[in-house]
């Protein structure tokens, strides 16, 4: 299992500096906040301005609410404040498996759609925009992908060990392919 926490480690470390996420209010926040606000000010008045703001938004809250996944599942684990794996539930399935099966687990696969849209809708190139719909590697047009299947596809029978490395590569697509777009349009 400690080969998950080398994999979460390399994630976490990876991750594009000052994009995405809310884990410090402070100095990420209002870079990210900046960094939109630099975007919506250099569109101007066009039509992109509202796709723009809708994947802050999107992003936004998918990383609030994976955040608060992630408090949660750590606290069904064992750890009452909610900031870390306990060494001891790190292989224990059954919890992953109860975990996932209920709110707010549930929700996980609509938020991750919500920001792959946003995201692809502002993507200006086919290769990011493939990044984008690679989120969670599901593909929108697929009616077999029901929240029951894609659950079942990620999250169970894993260790919690697992599920967290999972959740931190969601977030890390999630983030990698918003970077990708901001600085696109930084660019422009």
């Amino acid at each position: 299992m400690r080969e998950f926490d080398s994999v979460n480690n390399k994630l976490k470390d990876s991750l594009p500096k000052g994009v995405g996420g809310f884990k410090s209010i402070g100095s990420v926040f209002n870079r990210r906040q900046i960094t939109y606000d630099s975007i919506i000010n250099k569109l101007g008045n066009s039509e992109q301005v509202k796709k723009v703001m809708q994947m802050e938004f999107e992003t936004g809250a998918f990383y609030d609410n994976l955040d608060k996944l992630k408090q949660e599942f750590y606290k069904a684990c064992g750890d009452i404040m909610g900031t870390r794996l306990p060494l001891e539930s790190e292989e224990k399935i059954a919890i992953s498996n109860e975990f996932f099966q209920k709110p707010p687990a549930t929700y996980l696969l609509s938020w991750i759609l919500d920001a792959k849209k946003s995201l692809a809708d502002n993507a200006r190139t086919d290769s990011i925009r493939k990044m984008a719909y690679d989120i969670g590697k599901l593909n929108d047009d697929k009616s077999s992908y029901t929240a029951e299947y894609w659950r079942n596809k990620y999250f169970k029978d894993v260790p919690p060990i697992a599920a967290i490395t999972i959740l931190n590569n969601f977030e890390w697509q999630v983030k990698n392919v918003e970077a990708t777009i901001i600085m696109d349009y930084l660019k422009q």
